[in-house]
């Protein structure tokens, strides 16, 4: 990726995932503006996804027509999607325990060529799940870690990364 306007975009793959798009584009957007990237409107955003269904299906073939029409229509030079998947549940002690994931696909105006992305899920080795006293407060952790390390695959500096939120318990 390089400097440029950019359309972000967030799909949700499940019903708790859809009601966290918004957290995960923010997240996503504040991440490219602080790497030099101008983001498109958030409303010309969800414009072109609602145009484009298949932007909204990761297995979907884009291809660089598209990927050209879409950048001339919108004056973009690149898009980025980001497919987000999240779970939760209840722990001991009435605490909640989240993970997420996001895969990442990115066209860009140089060769409209798709990259992926694609982050380790939570919950397995070496990537703990977040942990809340609420479950909102573990799935935003989750989330925010999410976006932070598909950042990270798409080569983008972090300013401030999400760090992983436990609960402490005793047994006693």
């Amino acid at each position: 990726l390089r400097d440029g306007q950019v359309a972000a975009m967030v799909v949700g793959q499940g019903q708790k995932a859809e009601g966290l798009q918004r957290s995960a584009r923010s997240r996503l957007e504040s991440i490219l503006v602080d790497n030099g990237f101008t983001v498109l409107d958030r409303r010309k955003a969800e414009e072109m996804k609602d145009a484009n269904k298949r932007l909204q299906d990761p297995t979907a073939f884009i291809t660089a027509e598209d990927f050209m029409k879409m950048a001339e229509d919108y004056k973009i030079d690149a898009l980025i999607v980001l497919y987000l998947q999240v779970d939760s549940s209840k722990g001991l002690a009435d605490y909640f325990n989240a993970t997420a994931q996001a895969d990442v696909r990115v066209v860009n105006d140089v060769s409209a060529r798709v990259q992926a992305f694609n982050t380790q899920p939570m919950g397995t080795r070496g990537i703990a799940p977040s942990q809340g006293l609420t479950e909102k407060s573990a799935l935003l952790n989750a989330v925010y870690r999410a976006v932070d390390l598909a950042a990270e695959k798409m080569a983008l500096e972090l300013s401030d990364r999400t760090r992983l939120r436990s609960v402490r318990l005793t047994l006693g």
